[in-house]
C-alpha cells in the first residue's frame, strides 16, 4: 500500500534489511523517521522486550543518518518439557554456527548472546547453561522453573 501510495506510513517489527522496505524504496522517495530517546524510554518502561537501539546509517541506501528505533531480538522457543541437556546442545550448536545464521536470515547480524536477558518468554534451563558458561549473566527470575 505505500508502494502505489494508498497510505503515507507504516511500522514494521522484522530485521533489516528487510526485503519490503527495499521493495517499496525502489518505487517510491521513502523516509524512515527516529524516535527521540524520550520515547524509546516510554516504550522500554511499558514493554520490556522493546529494547532500545540504533539502526546504523547506510543500512538501507537511502539512509543517511542513524535510526533511533526500539527492536525485539530473534529468538527460539522451546516447550518446557524438552530435556535440558537436547537445549543446551541445540543453543550451542546454533552461536558456534551464528555464521551460518547469518548467511541464511542476514538480520541475525544484529543478535548477541547476551541479548538473551532481553527475551520475551522465561529462558530454558538448558539455554540458560550455556549462556552462563559463555559469561552472559543471567538472573535466576528469567530462567523458567517447573511449578
Amino acid at each position: 500500500m505505500v508502494k502505489d501510495r494508498r497510505v503515507d506510513g507504516m511500522m514494521y517489527s522484522v530485521g533489516a534489511p528487510w526485503s519490503a522496505v527495499l521493495e517499496i524504496a525502489s518505487a517510491q522517495k521513502i523516509k524512515l523517521l527516529s524516535m527521540t530517546p524520550e520515547e524509546q524510554k516510554k516504550v522500554y518502561a511499558a514493554y520490556k522486550y522493546q529494547v532500545p537501539d540504533t539502526l546504523p546509517a547506510k543500512t538501507y541506501s537511502f539512509q543517511t543518518e542513524d535510526i533511533l528505533t526500539t527492536i525485539i531480538y530473534q529468538n527460539i522457543n522451546v516447550r518446557p518439557g524438552i530435556p535440558e541437556d537436547l537445549v543446551y546442545r541445540m543453543v550451542k550448536a546454533a552461536w558456534e554456527n551464528w555464521g551460518d545464521i547469518v548467511k541464511a536470515s542476514p538480520a541475525a547480524k544484529w543478535v548477541k548472546p547476551g541479548d538473551v536477558v532481553h527475551a520475551v518468554a522465561p529462558i530454558h534451563p538448558g539455554a540458560a547453561k550455556y549462556y552462563r558458561e559463555i559469561g552472559v549473566q543471567i538472573p535466576d527470575h528469567l530462567i523458567w522453573k517447573k511449578k
